[in-house]
């Protein structure tokens, strides 16, 4: 937990001083994405994305490794480590293809929650990703038992590439 502290705490309050220690941490961490929890990568992902660090081969271990141990990731982790990599605009399609595989009324992720289905919705159309299950995530969001305030909807679809 060591790491994940120092990240966190350096991904908060982001300055150019700090932007060396940052690369460094991602540095290490990507050789090392393996000794860390699912909670501890999402927390460590969630960081550097919402510092807009794009760096491909950063995220291209975290995404390798979660696909290694997807067993052992939560359904919400495997939604919002999706939208993270949509925030700095990593498409690994690895990724996207075993997660959404997992979405439809039998799969692990039949059960996800509105917040994680619209999150899937919204990282899919930021990357331009296209999967026959997206259908079954916007049935629950727009017809289904988990339907979204229209206002939750429209900012969903405005995030649609045409």
């Amino acid at each position: 937990w060591q790491m994940t502290r120092f990240v966190f705490a350096v991904t908060v309050d982001f300055r150019s001083l700090d932007e060396f220690w940052v690369f460094m941490m991602a540095k290490k961490i990507q050789d090392t994405a393996d000794q860390y929890t699912p909670e501890q990568l999402v927390m460590i992902a969630r960081g550097y994305a919402d510092r807009k660090l794009e760096d491909d081969e950063f995220f291209g271990a975290i995404a390798a490794d979660v696909l290694r141990r997807l067993d052992e990731f939560q359904p919400m982790q495997l939604a919002e480590m999706l939208s993270f990599f949509a925030k700095v605009r990593y498409l690994n399609e690895d990724y996207c293809n075993a997660v959404l595989g997992m979405l439809h009324p039998e799969g692990r992720l039949a059960d996800l929650p509105p917040r994680g289905l619209s999150s899937l919705a919204h990282a899919c159309a930021q990357l331009d990703v296209r999967h026959e299950s997206l259908d079954y995530c916007w049935e629950r969001l727009v017809e289904g038992k988990d339907r979204i305030p229209k206002a939750d909807l429209v900012q969903l679809l405005m995030a649609i590439p045409v």
